[in-house]
């Protein structure tokens, strides 16, 4: 697979470099928030998109939004990389973070923050607000109006958590390919699901969660926590803006 990508990205560069002669993956990665030209702009953004899909062998929305998403995260790369970096290998440190550990890993040890009786658990939950860009990474246009003032109407002041004794954790990953594909983990999701399904992008990390009490299987119950390139997010129940 890193042969395979390594040739995509290869023939990406090349045909972005034909495109705009000053653009080209092995400039240095100090220049993702430096390009002034349009077309230019425009040349690394596409790069930027093709090689993550292709090395991640996933499917992110083609949209303006994913491209500056994934332009800012790049950035975010070079800052931490050796001066010279080339954006090239600032994509694989990204792409390589991305993929390091196990989705269900990730959420156990984000969602295991809550059962913390110290801890701030609003702030906590605002930390898993989407932002715009984000939710056009999970969420098709045509739902996209509605499910921003969902996210906007449930996150004013909220706290999510277990209640007093529910002290574990159970978690269910899958991603909304397995969904959108009817896979038997789509059991064990909410039901409202299956009207969401049409509105879903492919390819992304989805949990539903509860906290319990020990030995219970019934407890505070959530879904929707979804993992977009290196970030989590809450978006739970939004089947309910799904349009009748």
């Amino acid at each position: 697979m890193r042969l395979i990508f390594f040739l995509v990205i290869s023939l990406i560069g090349a045909s972005a470099a034909s495109a705009q002669d000053r653009f080209m993956p092995t400039a240095s990665c100090t220049q993702v928030a430096g390009f002034d030209d349009a077309a230019e702009h425009q040349a690394m953004e596409r790069y930027l998109y093709f090689a993550v899909t292709s090395m991640l062998e996933t499917t992110l929305p083609d949209t303006a939004e994913t491209y500056a998403e994934l332009r800012r995260r790049t950035g975010t790369v070079c800052v931490d990389m050796p001066y010279g970096t080339s954006i090239e290998n600032a994509v694989i440190a990204l792409v390589s973070g991305l993929s390091s550990s196990s989705p269900e890993d990730e959420a156990r040890a984000l969602l295991g923050k809550f059962l913390d009786p110290g801890a701030d658990r609003r702030a906590l939950t605002a930390a898993l607000r989407p932002t715009q860009a984000e939710l056009a990474m999970i969420f098709k246009s045509a739902l996209l109006p509605a499910v921003t003032a969902y996210v906007d109407s449930i996150y004013d002041g909220a706290a999510i958590g277990p209640n007093q004794g529910q002290t574990e954790l159970l978690v269910v990953t899958a991603t909304t390919t397995e969904l959108i594909n009817r896979d038997p983990v789509i059991g064990k999701f909410p039901g409202g699901y299956n009207e969401l399904l049409p509105y879903l992008n492919r390819g992304i990390p989805i949990v539903r969660f509860k906290f319990v009490e020990p030995g219970e299987t019934l407890g505070m119950a959530f879904d929707g926590l979804y993992k977009v390139s290196d970030r989590w997010v809450l978006i739970p129940k939004a089947w309910r803006v799904v349009p009748e």
